[in-house]
């Protein structure tokens, strides 16, 4: 029985959540090509058995998906094989991501067969979708996976191929500018525009060990390049609470995200070709 071979960039480990359940789901044999940290991505991607099913996944940073990700995609081959994307969004909305993935997919020779749009935990704030995704979330995710399957199987016994999704049936619409152009401009003004080590951290090194993008010096965690993208693993990952965006303009942009959309609960939605 075929598997699934996973794409897929997750600082949080949300995204990751959600492509497993989908695996599990789906079942037979898995392999996965974690991109979310400097050290996984220097190894050579994988492809998976010549019958798998490709899954693509990320989270949605101001509405989009992250071109290392959708980059990444471009390295593969797709040879015509079925594929899935999904993206994981924290309550706003996931506006282009989708199609970005569909996209980069589309362009390495992909079918992109289904896409699925998840929620995540807001890396800006713990208040917004809070513990997501949940019991439920990951219920609903295994449960896609089994639908693809059973489409799968349907399609293999009639002699047909799975259809594909053509640009048009991928959900989508235009970057909310009005509702994050604030958050925009107020986060590249962020000085120093990176996280900030309080007084109370033990310099374990938890930081450094979850950045994806390697910023964070292991010995001392108050030395952090200035690239940073905002994804929230080393706050949220400091075991004492020492890692923190304590500048003003950062805590507006998390009051406002608390207060436009932080009250809405939001449910996974998934279509097919």
């Amino acid at each position: 029985m075929s598997g699934t071979a996973s794409l897929f960039f997750s600082p949080t480990g949300t995204t990751r959540k959600i492509v497993r359940a989908f695996a599990e789901g789906y079942g037979g044999p898995r392999t996965e090509n974690d991109i979310s940290l400097p050290v996984t991505r220097e190894k050579p991607l994988k492809n998976g058995g010549a019958d798998d099913l490709f899954v693509f996944a990320g989270p949605v940073y101001g509405g989009r998906s992250f071109k290392l990700l959708t980059k990444t995609i471009g390295k593969l081959d797709g040879g015509g094989r079925p594929a899935v994307c999904i993206a994981v969004y924290g309550g706003r909305h996931y506006d282009m991501a989708l199609a970005d993935l569909y996209e980069a997919a589309a362009d390495a020779g992909f079918r992109v067969i289904a896409c699925g749009a998840f929620i995540g935990e807001h890396s800006f704030s713990s208040a917004i979708q809070t513990g997501r995704p949940d019991k439920e979330d990951l219920a609903l995710a295994m449960d896609f996976g089994r639908q693809v399957r059973e489409r799968a199987e349907a399609a293999k016994a009639a002699g047909k191929d799975l259809p594909a999704m053509a640009p048009e049936d991928v959900p989508k619409r235009e970057v909310d500018l009005a509702a994050i152009g604030m958050h925009r401009e107020r986060l590249g003004r962020l000085s120093p525009n990176r996280p900030l080590a309080a007084e109370n951290c033990i310099r374990c090194g938890t930081c450094a060990a979850v950045c994806p993008l390697g910023l964070i010096d292991r010995d001392d965690p108050e030395k952090i390049e200035e690239k940073c993208i905002k994804c929230g693993a080393c706050v949220k990952a400091c075991p004492v609470g020492a890692m923190r965006f304590p500048q003003e303009d950062f805590k507006e942009v998390a009051k406002n995200c608390e207060e436009t959309f932080g009250k809405e609960e939001r449910s996974p939605q998934i279509w097919f070709a």
